[in-house]
Parts: C-alpha cells; sequence; structure tokens
C-alpha cells in the first residue's frame, strides 16, 4: 500500500473552516467567501448542524449582473461579481432571493475524518463536487476540498 493510499480525511483536511449560518444573506455571502478566498461554505443551523453547502457558483445563478438586485448592491461587491468569471447556470428569476437558505444546496455529501483520501476523492470524482464537510458525532470538524486531495497526491506520489 502506498503512502498516498494509507491517508485519511483528517490527515489533510482544513480544521478551521468558514461556515455561514442559516439566515445569513447572500451579500454577507459574497463578502464572507472574498474576506476568506473560499469558493464555498457550509450552512449551519442554529445548533451548529450542516443543513446545506453554499458557493461562488449559487450566487452566480442567483444573480442576473442587468437586475436591479446586483444594482442596488455596494460597489466594491457588485465590481467583484461583475469581474468574476463565474458561468451563470440559472437564472435570477424571483428577484426575491435575499438569504443562503434560497440558494444552498441541502442534500449535503460528507465524510468522517477515518475516510480513506482515496474514497473522498472517488466521491467529489462521482458528484462532480468540489468540497466535503468532515463531520463527527453529527457536527462539522473540517473540510477537505479537491485542492486538498491535489496538493496530497503531489506529496505522497
Amino acid at each position: 500500500m502506498s503512502a498516498f493510499e494509507k491517508l485519511k480525511v483528517a490527515d489533510v483536511m482544513v480544521r478551521n473552516v468558514v461556515a455561514v449560518k442559516s439566515g445569513t444573506s447572500i451579500t454577507e455571502l459574497a463578502r464572507i467567501l472574498c474576506q476568506h478566498s473560499v469558493s464555498g461554505a457550509p450552512v449551519l443551523d442554529e445548533n451548529g448542524k450542516i443543513i446545506g453547502m453554499v458557493s461562488e457558483s449559487d450566487i452566480a445563478a442567483a444573480i442576473n449582473i442587468e437586475n436591479e438586485f446586483v444594482e442596488s448592491l455596494e460597489p466594491e461587491l457588485y465590481d467583484l461579481l461583475a469581474r468574476s468569471h463565474i458561468e451563470t447556470e440559472r437564472k435570477y428569476t424571483s428577484g426575491k432571493l435575499t438569504v443562503v437558505d434560497e440558494i444552498m444546496f441541502r442534500n449535503v455529501l460528507t465524510v468522517s475524518e477515518e475516510t480513506p483520501l482515496k474514497e473522498a476523492a472517488r466521491i467529489m470524482a462521482e458528484n462532480r463536487i468540489h468540497r466535503l464537510p468532515v463531520i463527527k458525532d453529527g457536527c462539522l470538524v473540517g473540510m477537505i476540498a479537491a485542492h486538498d486531495i491535489i496538493k496530497a497526491v503531489s506529496e505522497y506520489c
């Protein structure tokens, strides 16, 4: 068994996870993602349990740059969204999307700290996702992203 095959999620996961609470505004989410240089975050309920995942792509899909919602944003946030090269996958239609709960993905796949890294990579590839929350006793304890796996490959293979 190679050194890479022996790795567990706990060996490479990020422990200081940037997360948002249910009810966080989309504008605040955008600020948080930019401030921490991350592309997505888990959404937690009032008890700290994960109830969804939200990403830059979800923000882009929820808005239309021509829409009045974007025009009402602060200038620096508007510039950030306008400069980003995120392709819109869905059209913003209702004009009423304001909080993360309305745009988050609810069927969140998770892994444990003991999950083999190779298995986490398989889950990401099969589901075409870029990050997995790491859960212990029902609580969020970390995050593993595709770039964490790529880094491990570069170091251990």
